[in-house]
């Protein structure tokens, strides 16, 4: 068994989580991305696998929710359902999004949403580009 650690403390990772593996990517959901904070806002963490099967995982990235400007994102719990991989692409859910009235054109608040992120490449020094690409 392995144990994916993130070096943020500020990841919060309950037993409830929800994860997705395709190959040697894994996504895990975070219930907040501020460990001081009441708001559920959620994160994804991705972690990757280091060189050969028995490789370590490390973390590549965190996926935040984006704020689209009606609060939609505050209390989303983003990653908390919903979580896929495939090739270079994520899809996640936030079940508690739709803020506003009405939802952002839905019915009623909390309706839900999926956001797809794509992954972009990483450069030499280390870093790597997920980018949000569509919230459906």
């Amino acid at each position: 068994m392995t144990q994916l650690v993130s070096p943020d403390e500020s990841d919060i990772v309950d037993r409830d989580a929800i994860a997705a593996i395709y190959g040697d990517t894994a996504v895990v959901g975070a219930l907040s991305n501020d460990a001081t904070s009441e708001n559920h806002h959620g994160a994804v963490l991705v972690f990757v696998r280091d060189g050969d099967s028995d490789g370590e995982w490390i973390r590549q990235a965190k996926l935040l929710p984006p704020d689209d400007g009606d609060g939609g994102a505050e209390s989303a719990f983003f990653g908390r359902s919903g979580l896929r991989i495939h090739e270079d692409t994520i899809v996640v859910g936030a079940y508690g999004d739709g803020g506003g009235e009405g939802g952002g054109g839905c019915p009623g608040t909390n309706s839900g949403s999926a956001h797809v992120f794509v992954f972009e490449g990483g450069d030499e020094e280390g870093t790597f580009a997920w980018a949000h690409w569509a919230k459906l």
